[in-house]
């Protein structure tokens, strides 16, 4: 009778819908979508506007720009049945060496098994890499930047304003103005970006540079009273410069506040950065590994083109 019983409520207990699957410990579905969706934007424009030209071998690419017409200015006044004066053109030759664009990715073995009836992982990281690259090569079109040195950013030109901010102390202020690539890889709160080395698939390295002019002079901006203070800075615009970094702060304590797409901004509290302006220590205006882009070509001397400072 005992083994009866202790079968019995074996049974029972085995039947007990409170000891069943739910929805939280059972078998449920889950339910992803193959394959996987890409929602990323690949923006790029020039790249896919401007033609490839196939070279004929060489380092570099030669071209003769005609920067201007008519260079002595002859009249085009003339008399009866007589030709007009000779006119004369300037001509310069350019020459742009080549650079080679490329980015790595890789797809393990666990990878690639794991991705089974979801995904082609190495697919992906081949369609991925390209993509990349092509919005590496849109940047370089635009901001490529091998020759154009921006120099030293100029010196700041402060005024204390006794309203508009919370400031109650002197402030040293700097400028520090970015190219293309410093605007896109530079943030207050990630600091700007300055040269470093990096560590190539196969185990070499680059040095990666091309981010900002070197740092301006000191700029004090002296508060003798008050607490609701707050300044107003300006700089003279850098051709070239497609942002500025602004660093204040008390003496030794000046950190980014402030990054800005026109020549100048308004302070009205404390740097809410990190990055010190003694990270900026050298000029990285350019890289030896870009070719000049359309706004180097642009600015470069002796481009003869036409540039507004607004």
């Amino acid at each position: 009778m005992s083994v009866t019983n202790d079968t019995l409520e074996s049974i029972k207990s085995a039947q007990d819908i409170s000891k069943g699957f739910t929805q939280a410990t059972g078998l449920v579905n889950y339910d992803l979508q193959a394959p996987a969706l890409k929602i990323y934007p690949v923006i790029t424009p020039l790249r896919n506007s401007i033609p490839r030209v196939s070279a004929n071998g060489g380092t570099a690419t030669h071209w003769k720009v005609i920067t201007a017409i008519n260079t002595d200015n002859v009249h085009a006044g003339i008399s009866e049945g007589q030709r007009g004066g000779t006119t004369s053109v300037a001509l310069a030759d350019k020459t742009a060496s080549y650079k080679g664009l490329g980015l790595e990715d890789y797809v393990t073995f666990e990878a690639d098994y794991a991705a089974a009836q979801f995904d082609d992982a190495k697919a992906r990281a081949v369609e991925g890499n390209l993509l990349g690259l092509m919005i590496q090569e849109e940047r370089m079109i635009l901001g490529g930047n091998a020759s154009v040195d921006l120099g030293t950013t100029a010196t700041p030109v402060v005024a204390v304003v006794a309203s508009g901010g919370t400031l109650s102390a002197t402030q040293n202020v700097y400028c520090v103005a970015l190219t293309m690539s410093g605007a896109f890889e530079s943030s207050v709160s990630g600091g700007v970006k300055t040269t470093y080395t990096r560590t190539n698939a196969d185990g070499s390295t680059d040095t990666i540079s091309g981010f900002h002019a070197a740092k301006s002079a000191i700029a004090t901006a002296t508060i003798s009273s008050g607490s609701t203070n707050s300044i107003t800075a300006s700089v003279t615009a850098v051709a070239g410069a497609a942002a500025y970094a602004w660093y204040w702060g008390t003496t030794g304590n000046e950190v980014l506040g402030a990054i800005t797409t026109i020549n100048s901004t308004v302070i009205t509290a404390a740097a809410a950065g990190t990055q010190n302006i003694t990270a900026i220590t050298v000029n990285s205006s350019t890289s030896s590994l870009d070719f000049d882009g359309l706004f180097s070509q642009i600015i470069a001397s002796g481009s003869g083109a036409y540039i507004k400072k607004l």
